[in-house]
């Protein structure tokens, strides 16, 4: 499971989906600007996806929904649901949590990246030197210090750390994987 779209453009963050910890009823309503419901979503029964529906990110194995979010209020989420950008709404009472994109990226499981076009640092600096690249470790995301990430690899208690870029403006540059 991994977030597909690079773009960070007219959103804020991301609004993930706090499953189990608080699945009542299984149906995830997503709202129209009006309020009227425009799908309802049966988390474990619903796959595939309806057509007009692609968060984020999604996973039925591994309990996961994430939608790009372009605004926040006092009751709702603003979420774009599809490639398209469509927008609708999700109540915050719904069990979904808002992350900033320096938040989130800090959350999934390990980051993927390509070396060639984005080289492990030593330093947060373009200009610093760089760090051989494993493609058979993976690499997990520890820090955030501006457009950079500080990502380590390695075994617990021997980790090696490095730096690669995670966005450039409005692009992401690395890889969210949700599970290692």
């Amino acid at each position: 499971m991994e977030g597909k779209d690079t773009t960070l453009e007219g959103s804020i963050g991301v609004v993930r989906y706090l499953y189990p910890q608080h699945d009542t009823s299984g149906v995830l309503p997503i709202l129209n600007q009006d309020g009227t419901v425009w799908k309802k979503f049966r988390f474990m029964e619903q796959t595939p996806l309806p057509d007009s529906l692609h968060p984020f990110a999604f996973g039925v194995d591994y309990p996961l929904m994430v939608f790009k979010c372009t605004r926040v209020d006092n009751d709702y989420y603003e979420i774009i649901v599809n490639e398209s950008n469509l927008k609708k709404r999700i109540r915050k009472s719904e069990g979904y949590h808002f992350e900033p994109w320096a938040e989130h990226v800090l959350h999934v499981s390990s980051v993927g990246f390509d070396p060639s076009e984005n080289p492990i640092r030593q330093h947060p600096d373009a200009a610093a030197d760089t760090l051989d690249f494993d493609a058979n470790e993976s690499y997990y995301p520890e820090k955030i210090d501006n457009d950079w990430m500080q990502i380590k690899w390695g075994e617990e208690g021997k980790w090696e750390y490095g730096w690669v870029r995670w966005k450039n403006e409005h692009k992401m540059l690395i890889e969210l994987l949700y599970i290692d």
